[in-house]
């Protein structure tokens, strides 16, 4: 019998490249998806091809699946296809500060590429909940407290985190207090931020 599969986005990053070893030494084969965005978004310096290569010598069996997160389509497809055990979404534009610089981009990977994974694990298992989601979605620009994005999206992001989230919701604090009380309206006591030393299960 196969091992269970672990797919991991983000998975050439800091958190991604991590979570897939660590899996990995759990016993789970690994497929992990990251396009090197980070090359993109930060020239040479953000290349993460070295982080891919120390997967592949790594992991046994690593397969990589060099895909845009915000690729909707792609998404559906792939996690049809792999049907995992397990799903960690770390895929993500990850500095605050580029997010001025880039606030569609920003938003469209961080907010709609995490919508793009909750409907994709959907849709593979109707029946499998999907008990927490944690994450940053830089829904506020930097050095303000103002909102990245019209308050009827952000109201949308939440709406659908609530229909799909069984459990509790944890935002990072690039989501700013603005659209966290936006968030709030619709999800309630169920949304909580993350702060320094807080521990939570899953």
């Amino acid at each position: 019998m196969a091992a269970p599969l672990a797919f991991i986005t983000g998975s050439c990053g800091l958190i991604g490249s991590e979570v897939s070893l660590y899996f990995s030494r759990l016993g789970f084969r690994i497929a992990g998806l990251d396009n090197n965005q980070r090359a993109v978004f930060f020239g040479p310096a953000g290349d993460t091809s070295w982080a891919l290569e120390r997967l592949r010598a790594s992991i046994p069996g690593y397969a990589h699946h060099s895909l845009d997160i915000r690729d909707r389509d792609a998404i559906l497809r792939l996690m049809a296809e792999l049907k995992p055990a397990v799903i960690i979404h770390t895929a993500a534009q990850p500095s605050h500060d580029r997010a001025a610089a880039i606030p569609f981009d920003d938003f469209d990977v961080n907010a709609v590429g995490t919508l793009n994974m909750l409907e994709a694990a959907r849709l593979d298992n109707p029946k499998r909940p999907i008990r927490s989601a944690v994450g940053g979605f830089h829904l506020n620009l930097p050095r303000s407290e103002r909102m990245s994005a019209p308050e009827s999206e952000i109201r949308a992001l939440a709406g659908e985190l609530g229909r799909q989230v069984t459990g509790p919701i944890y935002t990072g604090h690039c989501t700013g207090a603005e659209a966290f009380k936006v968030m709030e309206t619709e999800l309630g006591p169920r949304l909580h931020a993350l702060q320094t030393g807080m521990r939570f299960e899953v």
